[in-house]
């Protein structure tokens, strides 16, 4: 203390500096509080002034004590980007207070430009604010021309869209903030868009824009409709504004691929969905689709039920001519197809469901009946018919007219027969055809499937003759009629029918693990038939098409017999492409459009704009026919034609057709003679090869190309039997009862087990279709504890896996083409295209472990359960369903199959809800949830375009609807509904507040659940190491912590967690609420009581 009486010289102040500072403004600094005087000090201070204590601001000199607080004044500079200073001056110690004025932003360098189509796709850095933060940026061309989609805000990234095909465009850029704009940058280097191949088109980021349908007229001018739900959508010179919650829209472009008008229809609150499309000679457009939630007031059109059907009428120009809309207190109808013949008349196709249709009358058959109007050239309604049966769900999602004005149907049905017409159902769902005469009597019907098989008839057409061309898709089993065999997960198809209805071909397309769809099918003036679709999962085989991205669209042209002529694919690396339609012209000349997402395309080369961008595409350049592969002549064989006995006495190599028998004499010296088995015919039934030893029997089925198997033979009981060893490729190969089917390596041999069985050989693995196989004690590793478990026997929906010696190491659910069976395999929405009410195909993602397509399994597990208990099988989604007493019980199986032969047999239920299930020590885990997948999705889709239902690793339920998520547990049954529900479908809330979901005439709870259960344990061990938690079967937990009890319940929706609490595993917020950090970043509220 006494060496601070002794010091004079205060403590400096120090006052921050200014920037951004308006010109001319008063700057007032903060106030600072003096220190390290002893006596009063003298204060002056110059180009400013001065307040002690809060007092009036002056100039004039004066005296100041320790304690005293300070502040500064001054005006700033009249100029841009000029600093001013004001010193204060405190007992000989000096301080500055600085302010800088602000200035428009700095000049922009040269930007970047690159095109796709006649979209350029312009890019720059951005350049200093001098104090001002930069507001928006305008890109200009040079010449004119385009519009600018990101015009005035800060994306440093601008799409110009509309540009002409031809023209050398120069571009450069203005950046501007508060005080004004920047000069232009230099301008780029010339770009000129090419031709036309391709060209995207979609609203800002994150919204979604879509083509359903196409169409081309004679002078080479294409027509497209679909969807958006961005702000705007800008086709060529036109910006469309969105009138309603989602928009449909029409546009027509030149044969250059210039878009000459666009017309968007939609109301307040409205989705509106566009789904058809024609054109007829003298360029009127007519559209089909739907809209629901509110009226429609472009054009005006009155809702009658929850949501209605529409035709519209355009002239030549773009302008509506009339409009329609078909409807029925509470009913949901959809218009998908629409056609219109040479005398103007217009037939719309689609279907409805819920309840029964009042304009125009129609009476609903089955659950979902599908519809074909006939209007007159001015709209009103000629005739209306529906097709059905009691108990089934039908859809038609295509329309077709001929020259003499019949009328062709093509869609689906499901869940039962139909009377209306009379077809009987054969697989799970099947593809129909129907035809009218002109006044809509029933010519013939006709349906397509097989035992198991889903099969749908997206895409029809009809040329002059009368014959019939469908396009479509199936999966999980073969079908029969017409006889296809299943090249991949799901296969797309084409069929040709005569005017009668018969079969002329059939074909289908396809690779191993690959998922198909075929969405649009075309004619041109020759005959030629062309195919659009999309494929994923694996490349394709027939035809050989290998992926570009995630999801590639494809083309296909076949001739008049069904031969493939040339196939393209259509992607980019990490892009997802779906093509929903196509056209040709008369010439050849092929129109494909739909929509891509996740990344932009390169082939050909599309910018994304939003987060689903529309695509059109047109492609005249036929692909060159294939060379022929030139092979060395075949060493000296034995041919074994089809449907005859060949004799083998050696081992000369043997060349096998498909349905040949090859008989071995006993005592024939055969061992080692290889059989090189035939290649499955595309849209042919396989026919397998048969080998005979005296009375044994084997039969083998190749699944693929140059599939080798090598004959051996070996004694059972002093009996001569053939067995096969795999030399290439992948087989199925069956037996009767105790009849040897493989050799593997170390001299195991694979047995049919009691009941006979089959089993599909590729590589190291060994997959059971049918039966039983048993395996000696020697086939499995030291290590693997199923040989003592199983007896040895691998079943029917189970795999086993090899190591390089040929020893079993595992033993899983699945199958060897996978195809959503597999453990962990993707989730296929099955029949989700079937359900969907909106453009969008509802997403639903996640992984399953797939129990089988036998029901051994699963009946066991019923039985495990008790009386009145009976098993259903496993969905194509997954779900396990079992009937019980006043509803159904619905469980996902979710992890690996584990052994433990310490757990005895029944269910036990795991502390985080879970329900294990021993049988025979192989314990399989699974988790509750709603009965059909895809169908929950679909009633998603309705809701919310953009809804994605996700099922975790753990098999909880992730719903993202309306931009917000939500964590979700089934109740592990759903109870009947009694009385007469108002809807087959739909979300709704109990008494408890509770989210409830029905399906048909079962409802289930859907309770609020911990999106991260490890993330919760974790947070209560880091209180108490000792804290336990059991989950209670409604979402919530009991815990156990610090030696109390709780229940925590958890909210429904996931939030981001704030930024302030990065780090924090839980908190609590101003209002007392409990929040828990989920391991995505999220945050989730709770309840504790």
């Amino acid at each position: 203390p006494f060496d601070r009486l002794a010091d004079h010289t205060p403590d400096a102040p120090t006052f921050a500096s200014q920037s951004g500072v308006t010109p001319s403004s008063t700057v007032t600094s903060a106030t600072v509080t003096l220190a390290g005087l002893t006596t009063p000090t003298g204060i002056k201070v110059s180009n400013g002034s001065y307040a002690i204590n809060g007092g009036a601001y002056t100039s004039a000199p004066g005296a100041v004590r320790s304690g005293d607080t300070i502040s500064l004044r001054h005006t700033a500079s009249a100029a841009n980007l000029t600093t001013t200073t004001t010193a204060v001056t405190i007992g000989g110690v000096v301080a500055n207070f600085s302010s800088t004025t602000v200035d428009v932003p700095a000049q922009p360098a040269a930007p970047t430009v690159t095109l796709a189509g006649n979209i350029a796709t312009v890019s720059f850095t951005a350049p200093a604010d001098n104090g001002s933060a930069i507001t928006g940026y305008t890109v200009s061309t040079s010449p004119a021309g385009g519009t600018d989609l990101e015009a005035g805000t800060t994306a440093t990234t601008h799409h110009i869209v509309g540009l002409a095909v031809g023209t050398a465009y120069s571009f450069s850029v203005v950046a501007a903030n508060a005080v004004g704009s920047s000069a232009a940058s230099s301008a780029s280097s010339t770009s000129t868009p090419a031709s036309f191949a391709g060209e995207s088109f979609g609203s800002l980021a994150g919204a979604n824009t879509n083509i359903n349908a196409t169409a081309v007229d004679s002078a080479g001018n294409a027509y497209v409709t679909g969807t958006f739900n961005g702000t705007t959508l800008t086709l060529g010179a036109t910006t469309l504004t969105k009138i309603g919650a989602q928009d449909a829209f029409v546009a027509k472009f030149n044969a250059g691929g210039t878009a000459l008008w666009a017309k968007n229809y939609g109301g307040g609150g409205a989705y509106t969905v566009a789904r058809g499309i024609a054109v007829d000679g003298s360029g009127n457009v007519y559209l089909g689709g739907q809209f629901g939630s509110a009226n429609l007031t472009a054009p005006a059109l009155t809702r009658i039920g929850s949501q209605d059907a529409f035709a519209l009428k355009l002239d030549a120009n773009g302008t509506t001519t009339w409009a329609k809309n078909y409807g029925g207190s509470g009913a949901t109808a959809s218009a998908t197809g629409i056609a219109v013949d040479a005398s103007g008349n217009v037939y719309l196709g689609g279907f409805f469901y819920s309840a029964n249709l009042s304009t125009p009358a129609l009476t609903r058959i089955g659950g979902s009946d599908t519809f074909a109007f006939k209007l007159d050239a001015n709209g009103a309604t000629t005739w209306a018919r529906n097709y059905g049966g009691s108990g089934a769900d039908a859809y038609a999602y295509a329309i077709a007219v001929d020259a003499s004005g019949n009328v062709y149907l093509g869609g689906s049905f499901e869940s039962a027969s139909l009377t209306t017409p009379a077809l009987t159902r054969i697989g799970n769902f099947d593809a129909f055809a129907l035809k009218l005469d002109a006044s809509g009597t029933t010519t013939w019907a006709k349906n397509y499937g097989g035992s198991g098989a889903n099969s749908s008839a997206n895409a029809l057409a009809v040329d002059a003759s009368g014959n019939v061309y469908l396009g479509g898709y199936f999966y999980n089993a073969n079908l029969t009629s017409p006889a296809l065999t299943m090249i991949g997960a799901q296969d797309a198809f084409a069929f040709k029918l005569d005017a009668g209805g018969a079969t002329t071909w059939a074909r289908n397309y396809g690779g191993s693990g690959a998922t198909a769809q075929a969405n649009g099918i075309a004619l041109d003036a020759s005959g030629n038939v062309y195919l659009g679709g999309y494929f994923s999962n694996a490349n394709l085989t027939t035809p050989a098409l290998t992926r570009i991205g995630g999801r590639d669209a494809f083309a296909l042209k076949l001739d008049a017999g069904g031969t493939t002529t040339w196939a393209k694919n259509y992607g980019g690396s990490a892009a997802w492409a779906y093509a929903n339609a196509i056209a040709a012209d008369a010439s050849g000349k092929v129109y494909l459009g739909g929509f891509f997402n996740g990344a932009n395309l390169t082939t050909p080369a599309l910018t994304r704009i939003g987060n689903y961008d529309a695509f059109l595409l047109k492609d005249s350049t036929p692909v060159p026919a294939p060379v022929s592969n030139y092979y060395p002549p075949a060493p000296t064989l034995i041919n074994a034609p089809a449907n005859t006995q060949t004799t083998l006495s050696g081992t000369t190599p043997v060349n096998a057709a498909a349905g040949s028998t090859l008989v071995i004499p006993v005592g024939a010296s055969v061992a080692g003679t290889p059989i090189s088995l035939p290649t499955p015919v595309v849209g042919a039934k396989p026919e397998p090869v048969t080998i005979k030893i005296g009375g044994q029997t084997l039969t083998v089925t190749p699944t693929g190309a140059g599939t080798v198997v090598t004959l051996k033979k070996i004694a059972i009981d002093g009996v001569e039997t053939p067995v096969l060893a795999v030399t290439n490729g992948s087989v199925t190969v069956s037996a009767p009862a105790g009849q040897p089917l493989l050799a593997l390596s170390n001299g195991v041999t694979v047995t049919a087990g009691d009941q006979g069985g089959t089993v599909s050989s590729s590589g190291n693995t060994l997959a059971v279709t049918d039966g039983t196989i048993i395996l000696p004690a020697n086939a499995f590793a030291a290590s693997h504890g199923f040989a003592s478990i199983k007896d040895g026997k691998v079943y029917a929906g189970e795999v086993a896996d090899l190591d390089a010696a040929g020893k079993v190491t595992s033993v899983r659910l699945g199958s060897l083409a996978k195809n959503g069976s597999a453990l962990g395999d993707p989730i296929q929405p099955a029949g989700a295209a079937n359900l969907e009410d909106l453009a969008i195909v509802p997403s639903l993602k996640g992984k399953i472990a797939r129990l089988s397509a036998s029901r051994d399994y699963t009946d066991l597990l019923a039985a495990s359960m008790g009386q009145g208990i009976a098993a259903q099988g496993q969905n194509s989604d997954g779900v396990l369903r079992l009937t019980i007493p006043g509803g159904t019980l619905n469980a996902l199986p979710v992890g690996d199959l584990t052994v433990d032969t310490s757990r005895p047999d029944g269910i036990t239920l795991t502390a985080n809800g879970q329900a294990e299930i021993v049988q025979s020590g192989v314990l399989a885990t699974f988790v509750p949830s709603v009965a059909d997948l895809a169908r929950c999705a679909a009633q998603l889709a309705q809701l919310d375009p953009d809804a994605v239902l996700s099922i975790q690793a753990d098999g909880r339920m992730r719903i993202h609807l309306n931009r917000t998520t939500y964590a979700l547990q089934p109740a592990w049954t759903s109870n009947e509904v009694t009385g007469s529900p108002a809807a087959t479908g739909g979300f709704s809330t109990d008494q408890q507040g509770n989210v409830t979901y029905q399906d048909n005439a079962t409802r289930q709870t859907l309770y609020p659940a911990f999106a991260d259960q490890p993330q919760l344990s974790a947070a209560l061990k880091a209180l108490d190491p000792a804290a336990t938690l059991a989950a209670k079967g409604d979402g919530s937990y009991s815990i156990e912590l610090l030696g109390q009890s709780y229940t925590l319940t958890p909210d429904y929706p996931l939030t981001p967690a704030p930024t302030e609490k990065a780090g924090k595993s839980w908190w609590q917020d101003a209002t007392g609420k409990l929040y828990l950090r989920n391991g995505d970043g999220s945050a989730q509220g709770f309840a504790v009581r």
